[in-house]
C-alpha cells in the first residue's frame, strides 16, 4: 500500500486480511480516504530503538528483606 494514496484494490486487499471483507463501498471508500493519515500518524509514535534500551535498565534488583529482625 502506497502511504498517500492507497489504491482501492489495495484498501479491499487490507479488509480482507483484517477481517473486513463485508464493507459497505462507501466504508471501502472512507477506509481508502483515512489510510495516508493513519499510516502517517503511526509513524510519528515513539519507538524504542532496542529492547535492551531503557527503562528495563535502569533498574535495579534489592535485596531482599530480613524477617523477624
Amino acid at each position: 500500500m502506497t502511504e498517500d494514496a492507497p489504491s482501492l484494490a489495495e484498501i479491499e486487499a487490507y479488509a480482507r486480511r483484517h477481517g473486513l471483507a463485508d464493507l459497505e463501498p462507501e466504508q471501502m471508500q472512507r477506509l481508502r480516504t483515512m489510510a495516508g493519515a493513519i499510516a502517517r500518524a503511526g509513524k510519528e509514535v515513539p519507538r524504542v530503538a532496542s529492547k535492551f534500551d531503557q527503562p528495563a535498565n535502569v533498574f535495579s534488583v534489592s535485596r531482599p528483606l530480613r524477617s523477624g529482625g
